[in-house]
């Protein structure tokens, strides 16, 4: 059998293995002109598909794995053709939704700290959309329940207010009509 041969099945394994999902495979280098810089490519190409995959798997897992938004791809090793388009692609994926995240983030952290106040700026579409509109109403209705309930309490306030002067008027107005006629009272005795 010719190294031609050999090459020529191996380099179907090879790209059988790309196929299958199978970056692991590699060529031997050591052949000779066509058939090694045709080894030398694939093998580059493969160490590529590896590489994407795992910074795919990187990005990806991060919000799961470790609570993280904002990763990127290393997009300086796609440069060029199709590659740096699926890295942007990716990329501005995982900025869009980071942005999403830190917004909705900031508005949740602002109610936690009572402001209801505060509105979701995104600009969103879908299911997206749909949570954010949620959320809003939310703390629409938070902050309608924070007024009513600050309202209410100016007006408990202002009831109590009336009382004690109610009191003063009345029953404190009557507790010194007592004394003074126990002193009218005493002096009459004495």
């Amino acid at each position: 059998m010719s190294q031609t041969s050999t090459g020529t099945k191996k380099i179907l394994q090879s790209l059988q293995s790309i196929k299958d999902g199978n970056f692991s495979f590699r060529l031997p280098t050591d052949w000779e002109g066509d058939d090694r810089q045709i080894a030398l490519c694939l093998n580059q190409i493969l160490e590529q598909l590896s590489f994407f995959t795992t910074e795919v798997i990187r990005v990806t897992s991060s919000p799961d794995t470790y609570g993280i938004v904002g990763t990127s791809l290393e997009a300086k090793e796609f440069k060029g053709g199709e590659w740096e388009r699926m890295a942007t692609s990716i990329n501005a994926m995982a900025h869009n939704i980071t942005l999403r995240v830190r917004e909705l983030n900031n508005v949740s952290e602002a109610a936690l700290q009572g402001n209801f106040s505060k509105k979701i700026e995104m600009k969103a579409n879908g299911e997206i959309l749909e949570l954010k509109n949620r959320l809003q109403q939310v703390f629409d209705q938070m902050n309608m329940l924070t007024d009513a309930h600050a309202s209410a309490e100016k007006d408990h306030k202002q009831k109590i207010e009336e009382l004690q002067k109610f009191k003063e008027l009345t029953i404190d107005r009557e507790l010194k009509m007592i004394e003074l006629k126990k002193e009218i009272a005493k002096l009459k005795n004495v």
